[in-house]
């Protein structure tokens, strides 16, 4: 992979190490030697990388094995950025189910057992989120009434 880019900065280097992580024969973690390997990098550089990116929660160590994995901040951010993308997408699909029936839609995801509901649109207002405020969400346990 080294070889197919020019490395301006250090966030595209990065990136790529998650990269590497996201590999599916990457699902048990790697070591700092078979990342370097895979990234084309040198060893302790990518080490020094991976110590930020672990303090920053976008890469775990497991303290047994010392294989790192993708961390759960990296997954929070992009779950974010999905349902973001979701929202906007969704927004005019929801906007003409309003117009053509003149009832309430409601956009939700399920997280955790819960359903999150992240924006509603009624016959009397505009595509909002549920709080009036774009990062707002409510959230309810999920109900065998809720899916039907």
């Amino acid at each position: 992979m080294a070889d197919q880019r020019t490395y301006g900065s250090g966030l595209v280097r990065d990136v790529e190490l998650l990269e590497v992580l996201a590999r599916p024969d990457a699902r048990d973690g790697l070591g700092v030697s078979r990342i370097a390997a895979l990234a084309g990098r040198d060893k302790a550089q990518v080490s020094r990388a991976l110590a930020t990116l672990a303090e920053a929660g976008l890469v775990d160590r497991d303290p047994h094995t010392r294989a790192y994995r993708p961390g759960w901040r990296l997954f929070a951010l992009a779950t974010h950025a999905t349902e973001t993308h979701l929202a906007r997408l969704a927004a005019p699909f929801l906007r003409t189910i309003v117009a053509r029936l003149d009832e309430t839609t409601h956009l939700c995801v399920l997280r955790a057992g819960r359903v999150s509901r992240s924006a509603a649109n009624s016959p009397r207002t505009h595509f909002a989120d549920t709080a009036g405020k774009a990062s707002a969400s409510t959230r309810s346990p999920l109900r065998p009434a809720a899916c039907c």
